[in-house]
This record gives structure tokens, C-alpha cells and sequence, in this order.
């Protein structure tokens, strides 16, 4: 299918609430455009909550969930008819076989020209070596094939995928990129993983979510910049390391030095500050007559981003 231009999944002020227990608290964001993006966060942090918010299985305590212009609390057929859902667990029956299971779910949506979609999902989610085997004989990553195969089926514009690569082994789970990178071009596919590198494999955007809030929403390249603004940085310069290592040390801010390298001539350090220092910096490389080659923003891996945007002390 095309991809229409009125397709989006919108979410506004949402709060979920279970007893005392709040598990989403007030997260907005707006997909309208094609593309993989990746939801992140700790254990617990709202993940599942909130794809379970958008597929209809719960309606929020407040704000609002639409897909497609759709109210998920109130219209939740209209919004299902136009996203495939995939759990963490598939949402298998394990006494049936794989094309009676794709049958049954091709008839209950109403899927038109089931045969044809059947042969396509069978093709794409490499199920034609069980296709006739019942499903409780699978491994758990035919059976997570399987269930992928069921959100695909009815080839909607919406893809909700949660951990789609559990069960796989490294094979699978190249063929699974290939594959939703493939379907990004025409949908929409918010994925969860707690496999970091999966996702920034996978994904163009990343949504990070922490103790059921949004903390920060962007490409890797956005991100890493953030973060990188209270993170660490890396200073070259034309010093003795263990000399250089000390004067900085001793500036205001910098809570901890690392030499990194040392070759012809030349140190690399690097800093943990806390606030800013370039001024001080300056200054002392300055008196020391220490010529500076660069100071720039450490780079930082997305575990590195995901730790300083959920859990500050660990990314220390």
C-alpha cells in the first residue's frame, strides 16, 4: 500500500493509571510520517503501556490517543482495521497450524484476496518451512515470525512492534532489519527493543521514555548532541599528558580527567565537567602556553544517550 498523508498516530497529554500506580504521566507525540521509530526506556518505564494505548487494548485515564484521525477509546475497530500489532508475546493459538492460524486471522479481519496476502506475509516473514506444522511445535522465533506475519496480513499502514527480533537468532534478525526497513518506506512502524543497537539500526527517530514520562525525542544525531551538552569532552593539546592531566583537574567543574593518548607531542584528554569551563580552560592553556588542537563533545554511543537521559548516576 501507499502511504497517505493523513496518516499519523497522535498522542496528547496522555496519563495511564493503574490504581496508585502511574505508569504513563502526561507523554505527547505526534508520527506522521513514514519510517521506523524506536521507543525506548528502562523496565517499567511506559513502553508497553503505551503501545497498548495506541492498539486499543487500553483507553488512557486522560489525554487522548487518535491514529488516523481516530479515537483509540472511542472508535477502537475503525483504529484496528489500520494497525498491525505485534506483542512482546505473539498472540499465537498454539493448537493450530501456521496457515490455519493465517487463515483464521486473514477471515476475522476480512482480509480481501486472503490468498494472495497469505502467500506475501509467508514470503516476507520466511514461514514456508512451517507453514503446514502446528504452532506449538515452533521455536520462538518461527513463532515470533508468525506473529508478525498476523500484523502484516491485512497490510495496514501502522506497524506497532514490540521487541519484533526476541527469539531470533543473528540470521533472523538481519532478515528482520531488511524487512522493516523495507515496510518503513511505505509505513509507519513504531518498534520497541530493549536491544539498543537493534534500534538504532532500525530506526530514524527514537522516543525515550522514562518513569512513564518523555525525556527526549529525536534522530541519534539529535540525541547525541543533547546529551553531549552535559556530557563529557575531549580536549587535544600540545602538553605533557600527566602535566596537562593535573592543571585541568584542578579547574573548577571538572570532576574527573582522563588522559586518552599521548604522541608526538600532543595529549588527549578526557573530561567530566560539571557546568561550564571553557573560559578557565582557555585561560590556563593560555598562561601555560599550551597550544589547543581541539576541544569537542565526546561522542556518545545511544547506550550512553539512553543512560544519561533514564539514569544520570549510571552515566556517570
Amino acid at each position: 500500500m501507499l502511504f497517505m498523508e493523513d496518516t499519523l498516530i497522535q498522542l496528547e497529554n496522555v496519563s495511564m493509571r493503574f490504581g496508585t500506580t502511574l505508569a504513563v504521566d502526561q507523554v505527547s507525540f505526534t508520527i506522521d510520517q513514514p519510517g521506523t521509530v524506536g521507543l525506548l526506556g528502562p523496565n517499567g518505564a511506559g513502553k508497553s503501556t503505551t503501545m497498548r494505548l495506541i492498539t486499543t487494548y487500553l483507553s488512557p485515564t486522560e489525554g487522548k490517543v487518535t491514529v488516523n484521525g481516530k479515537d483509540c477509546a472511542e472508535d477502537p475497530n475503525a483504529v484496528r482495521d489500520q494497525i498491525g500489532y505485534l506483542p512482546e508475546v505473539a498472540p499465537l493459538y498454539p493448537e493450530m497450524q501456521v496457515d490455519e492460524y493465517l487463515n483464521f486471522v486473514g477471515n476475522a479481519r476480512g482480509v480481501e484476496d486472503l490468498e494472495k496476502r497469505k502467500a506475501w506475509v509467508v514470503d516476507a516473514c520466511g514461514l514456508g518451512p512451517v507453514y503446514r506444522r502446528p504452532i506449538i511445535e515452533l521455536s520462538k522465533g518461527f513463532r515470533q515470525r508468525t506473529g508478525l506475519a498476523q500484523a502484516l496480513l491485512h497490510d495496514p499502514g501502522i506497524l506497532v512492534l514490540d521487541e519484533p527480533t526476541s527469539g531470533l537468532d543473528p540470521l533472523q534478525v538481519i532478515a528482520m532489519r531488511e524487512l522493516i526497513a523495507e515496510l518503513a518506506k511505505e509505513k509507519i512502524i513504531l518498534l520497541s527493543s530493549h536491544i539498543l543497537s537493534e534500534v538504532s539500526a532500525t530506526s530514524q527517530r527514537l522516543l525515550i521514555i522514562n518513569n512513564g514520562q518523555l525525556v527526549a525525542d529525536g534522530s541519534l544525531k539529535e540525541l547525541q548532541h543533547k546529551a553531549a551538552l552535559a556530557g563529557n569532552l575531549v580536549l587535544e593539546a600540545a602538553a605533557p599528558a600527566d602535566e596537562l592531566k593535573q592543571a585541568v583537574g584542578e579547574i573548577r567543574g571538572v570532576t574527573e580527567v582522563k588522559v586518552v593518548a599521548e604522541e608526538d607531542g600532543l595529549s588527549r584528554l578526557e573530561l567530566r565537567r560539571d557546568g561550564e569551563i571553557w573560559r578557565d580552560l582557555n585561560t590556563l592553556l593560555a598562561a601555560k602556553g599550551w597550544p589547543i588542537r581541539q576541544l569537542r563533545p565526546a561522542e556518545l554511543s545511544l547506550e550512553q544517550i539512553f543512560l544519561t537521559m533514564t539514569d544520570k548516576e549510571k552515566a556517570a
